[in-house]
């Protein structure tokens, strides 16, 4: 299961803190954990944050015949910022608790040192290293839970949650929209809802003027960089972002993800932790029967046969 949780920008707005955002996000890695799932997260887990969160559950939780790196899983992508890096003593301390994969550069660098990380190139392979290692996860990931995401401020093409979100989509992977602690996730359910809504227009809007796309110097030196790599699918179109949410619709979330249309716009607007977290396991076991083998031979199963088995 991957998990997408960050700040969201709109706290305040809807009388929230970030506190509230921390229980829920806890509560189901908790229960996802519990429930035999791996959790995959896309960063670097720091201490003060979810990563200390995961850690204590899988130390407190996990089963005695299994390693705390069975339940979590971390993708770091690379980074051509020196302070940004994990060093070999903070990759070890997460070694204790999850499994680690660190990315490599996503295009052959032409001298040992990488770009300036403030600089249009170094800008530019930052936003690729991000949507590369996003890319890979949604093909990874069984499923994922996107919840809050800040829009005005980030370092790849698209708000972070966002781009996880699209490119779920893309892998044809279901998606448990939790909208109602505002940010990125209210805006990408609003756009799958309903084509040219105010969300649509946020994610669009916030993708041209906040994040690295927003210099036009880096979107040419971005584009240079997936040419060179032969990555097309990577290249910044928040254009094709949209229309796929619009595309899925509430009807293609909901053929995906185990939830009824009605099932998911609630999930997309509740505050309830004890609701968000009845359907988001109402949808994973409803996926999983779904896929599983004895509906596989059911579903196979020639009528007349099928017919007489009560």
């Amino acid at each position: 299961m991957g998990i997408s949780v960050s700040a969201s920008d709109t706290w305040i707005d809807m009388g929230l803190m970030g506190e509230h955002q921390d229980e829920l996000s806890f509560q189901i890695a908790l229960q996802l954990i519990l429930l035999g799932a791996k959790l995959v997260w896309g960063g670097d887990l720091r201490p003060d944050g979810f990563g200390s969160q995961l850690k204590w559950i899988v130390q407190a939780y996990q089963h005695p015949a299994q390693a705390p790196q069975d339940h979590v899983s971390m993708v770091v992508p690379y980074t051509p910022a020196p302070e940004a890096t994990l060093d070999a003593s903070a990759i070890e301390a997460r070694r204790t608790f999850a499994q680690i994969r660190l990315m490599p550069p996503p295009v052959m660098l032409t001298s040992p040192e990488p770009s300036e990380p403030s600089s249009i190139e170094g800008r530019a392979l930052t936003a690729l290293a991000l949507s590369t290692m996003r890319f890979e996860l949604a093909r990874d990931c069984d499923a994922r839970i996107v919840l809050g995401g800040g829009i005005s401020k980030f370092k790849g093409l698209y708000p972070g949650i966002a781009e996880e979100a699209y490119e779920t989509v893309r892998s044809g992977r279901p998606l448990y929209v939790v909208g109602g602690f505002g940010g990125a996730a209210m805006a990408i359910y609003e756009a799958i809802a309903v084509p040219r809504s105010p969300g649509a227009e946020r994610l669009m809007e916030a993708a041209r003027t906040a994040g690295a796309a927003a210099s036009e110097e880096v979107r040419r030196a971005h584009a240079a960089l997936t040419a060179s790599a032969e990555i097309p699918d990577l290249a910044f179109a928040p254009e094709r972002m949209i229309a796929a949410f619009s595309g899925l619709g509430p009807e293609g979330l909901a053929q995906r993800n185990g939830l009824s249309i009605d099932e998911n716009d609630r999930l997309s607007k509740s505050q309830d932790i004890d609701e968000v977290l009845a359907l988001i396991v109402k949808g994973i076991i409803g996926v999983k029967r779904i896929h599983s083998p004895l509906a596989s031979e059911a579903h196979h199963e020639p009528a007349s046969k099928a017919e007489g088995c009560d």
